[in-house]
């Protein structure tokens, strides 16, 4: 990688960014401004100021570096890497990078490639206009997926109770093993844990996300179209504080704690099985049923750890539930616990995981 950030990294061209290939390949890379962003383990390193440069920002994610792509199941010359079986002869293209030939993943021919260097500089109206700057970036699962988080520069932390503070960022990710098309989100999470949280009003905020662009040559226009609605999240973002704020002053027992996650939870706890020729349910308790018990401990846990202020309150409960979404529940792709930084990462991604943060948030307000 470059030994030393240039003084102008603006004025390199795009075909210079090229790393050296290092010893070894790192699974996870990155850095924070000034303290950490996620709850991260053994991710980077951190720099003491703000990042307003996106090819200072790339250098120091070691995200300089791109990607090519290759038919699979053809001879590809000086490239030794091991396609799953399952791929070879199918039409389907390899994702490579280009200093090691490390195999990312498997695309269709029509997928286009959006390069690391482009996704860094989507960001640079922000940063030139000291809208933003880049807080933490970096690569997961040695390059399959790169992401970039911007700390906003103005009403980006607000309080829910004094000393409870959440927080607006706009994270932008690029999946390189086709899981998921480029996009760039508006997220809050809580300052104090990090939690993921759900947004008010997100039926008629399509989820919060920004675009979910498509990879194509077009994409350098539509990633522009995103720095129309930096106002508009501040408004959403005012709105959602004030919707946590109410969770802050709605008191609920623990049973009626129990009632709502029975409710969140209605679904699967209402699915039967059949046994000795009968049905009987599937989770006859809400303790069976393990994500609900993970929360409920994760209750316990946080109640013994936030002000007096938040125990006993809807504000408790959700992050609770957020808390569980955030770090704890697996990656039904792997089967296996995620790193927090993953963890954090994946709840953002997937709908599946924001629906619940929604539904849940809805719940609460509305009971």
């Amino acid at each position: 990688m470059y030994s030393t950030i240039p003084t102008n990294p603006a004025t390199i061209p795009t075909s210079a960014i090229t790393p050296t290939t290092p010893a070894s390949t790192p699974e996870v890379t990155g850095f924070n401004v000034k303290r950490p962003v996620w709850q991260q383990e053994g991710l980077g390193f951190t720099v003491d100021r703000e990042i307003y440069e996106p090819i200072e920002a790339l250098l120091l994610a070691s995200a300089n570096w791109g990607v090519y792509k290759s038919p699979l199941g053809s001879n590809l010359s000086n490239v030794e890497t091991d396609i799953p079986y399952y791929f070879q002869d199918t039409g389907l293209y390899g994702v490579y990078r280009d200093f090691d030939n490390q195999f990312l993943g498997a695309i269709g021919n029509s997928f286009k490639l959006v390069q690391n260097v482009d996704g860094f500089e989507w960001f640079r109206p922000f940063l030139d206009g000291k809208h933003a700057y880049i807080e933490s970036a970096g690569t997961l699962r040695h390059g399959e997926i790169v992401w970039v988080i911007a700390r906003l520069t103005a009403n980006s932390c607000l309080d829910v109770i004094p000393g409870d503070a959440v927080e607006q960022r706009l994270l932008l990710t690029l999946c390189h093993n086709t899981r998921r098309s480029p996009q760039a989100t508006f997220i809050n999470t809580r300052a104090t844990c990090q939690n993921v949280l759900g947004q008010a009003n997100h039926r008629s905020r399509s989820n919060a996300t920004l675009m979910k662009m498509r990879q194509t040559k077009s994409i350098a226009g539509q990633m522009t179209k995103v720095a129309e609605k930096i106002d508009l999240a501040r408004r959403h973002f005012t709105g959602d504080v004030e919707a946590y704020r109410q969770l802050a002053r709605t008191r609920l027992s623990y049973s009626q704690m129990r009632g709502l996650l029975m409710q969140l939870f209605e679904s699967p706890l209402s699915q039967q099985k059949e046994k000795d020729g009968r049905l009987e349910l599937m989770y006859p308790t809400l303790e069976s049923y393990k994500p609900a018990r993970l929360i409920l401990e994760a209750l316990d846990k946080l109640d013994t750890l936030q002000s007096p202020y938040v125990t006993g309150t809807g504000w408790a409960l959700y992050n609770a539930i957020a808390h569980y979404e955030t770090y704890l529940a697996k990656d039904t792709r792997r089967g296996s616990q995620l790193t927090k930084l993953e963890a954090q990462l994946e709840a953002l991604w997937f709908v599946s995981k924001t629906n619940v943060l929604n539904s849940a948030l809805d719940l609460i307000l509305n009971n």
